[in-house]
């Protein structure tokens, strides 16, 4: 099994075998188990080798730059902003619900595959996320969390993965644990309110309207989009 892991990842296997492989990973959580663990050993190895890199320039460090995260983040805020169309803006008879599950439907159906990233694993839970193969995307990033935490872009896919499958307690703490991560306009606190939204269980609605504003008045990601919404 390790070799054909290892082939399928390589680009060894031919058309007809790299389908059977992926539609395996569907159903079969032992062979889900066996990727994970090749993509974590993976990892560990290329980290290894970066932090061996790392060591040799550390005392020539170039000055700081706006790192692609940052980018990333601050496209990610601007889609907020424009992601939602005129009639859902302003029309007075549309629920915060409803708002949540519109901008759950724009936003959140598919995630950008890095072409050449280096993050085979992630890149490959992203891939399972588009496809709609959900459990087996977020075994994968539950295993890169559990061994590599504090990374954004794996816990943010988990939370959104988490709260399609309706799995809105896991999603919370997802979003709380990004929430916690110095990144540029973090979107944590919306999405909690939106999963919030979605949840619905006693005061969950009240709640929701709290880190609305929260999102507001501290001026996190999404903060025109909030201000919206409690301004309908």
């Amino acid at each position: 099994m390790e070799e054909r892991i290892e082939r399928y990842f390589s680009g060894k296997l031919n058309e007809r075998e790299r389908k059977e492989f992926e539609q395996q990973l569907r159903t079969d959580h032992t062979l889900i188990n066996e990727v994970a663990y090749y993509i974590q050993l993976r990892n560990a190895l290329k980290q290894e080798l970066l932090e061996t890199r790392h060591a040799e320039w550390q005392n020539n460090k170039p000055p700081k730059r706006i790192s692609i995260r940052a980018v990333y983040w601050a496209a990610a805020v601007l889609l907020m902003g424009v992601g939602i169309g005129w009639y859902w803006l302003y029309s007075p008879s549309i629920t915060l619900e409803e708002y949540a599950n519109h901008y759950i439907e724009q936003n959140f159906e598919r995630r950008n595959i890095q072409m050449g990233a280096s993050d085979d694993s992630l890149q490959m839970a992203i891939g399972f996320f588009n496809k709609g193969a959900l459990e087996q995307s977020l075994a994968i990033t539950e295993q890169l969390t559990a061994s590599h935490p504090g990374n954004a872009e794996q816990l943010e896919l988990s939370g959104i993965t988490a709260l399609k499958m309706d799995q809105y307690d896991k999603a919370l703490t997802y979003f709380k644990q990004m929430e916690q991560l110095d990144l540029y306009d973090n979107p944590a606190v919306l999405y909690q309110a939106i999963t919030l939204l979605k949840r619905k269980a006693p005061l969950d609605n009240q709640e929701a309207e709290k880190l609305l504003n929260k999102v507001i008045n501290e001026n996190l990601g999404g903060n025109k989009l909030a201000r919206d919404w409690l301004n309908k």
